[in-house]
């Protein structure tokens, strides 16, 4: 299975970066192929422009980098996100990347007024969300932002169907040996990554 790694965190030696390594690690030991779009060490510019945004709706751009990463997610089976949730939400670089690169009559159409997803061609996508907010607080305050924007807004309305959320809370405040025992978990989860979609 051919696997896009898409990381938004710009530290490398945060947690973040951790996650990212545990989960290549992981995907290689499973036999799958993986991808990593590392969007800062891209130095991805996710601003659209009033240029881009008047091509939108004709699923045109602008950005050369746009068509590139197109590519690589339509020769993907599967996608893989990994970010810190800031002021509630995704790093600005991930939320361009969605605005630029998941382009009408690309990643969505319309049948009439009804939304269709295209990209179903991906068999399922696993979201891990890092934050420095508890539990109670991500899921009472910011009511599980990420899994309704993220995996419901963006990637349920792509055409994903299968989405996998891993919420990594309170991170700073953990022991490192409740980091590592996350870690070991995402490496379980990776390395039989293929047994839960197939």
């Amino acid at each position: 299975m051919k696997v896009l790694v898409i990381y938004a965190h710009p530290w490398e030696g945060s947690f973040n970066h951790a996650v990212l390594e545990t989960v290549i690690s992981g995907l290689k030991s499973g036999k799958n192929e993986v991808d990593v779009l590392d969007l800062n060490k891209e130095s991805f510019n996710p601003v659209l422009t009033k240029e881009e945004l008047a091509l939108y709706r004709k699923g045109e751009f602008l950005d050369p980098k746009v068509g590139e990463y197109q590519a690589r997610i339509t020769a993907s089976d599967y996608l893989f996100f990994i970010f810190p949730i800031w002021w509630g939400g995704m790093p600005a670089i991930l939320k361009g990347f969605i605005d630029k690169v998941f382009l009408n009559d690309w990643a969505y159409g319309q049948i009439g007024f009804i939304p269709k997803g295209m990209l179903t061609h991906i068999k399922g996508a696993t979201v891990v969300a890092t934050m420095g907010a508890p539990k109670f607080f991500y899921g009472i305050i910011l009511r599980n932002a990420v899994e309704l924007l993220f995996s419901k807004g963006i990637l349920n309305f792509c055409g994903v169907k299968k989405v996998k959320g891993f919420a990594l809370y309170d991170v700073e405040n953990q022991t490192n040996e409740k980091r590592r025992k996350w870690l070991a978990e995402i490496k379980t989860y990776t390395t039989g990554l293929k047994y839960f979609f197939y």
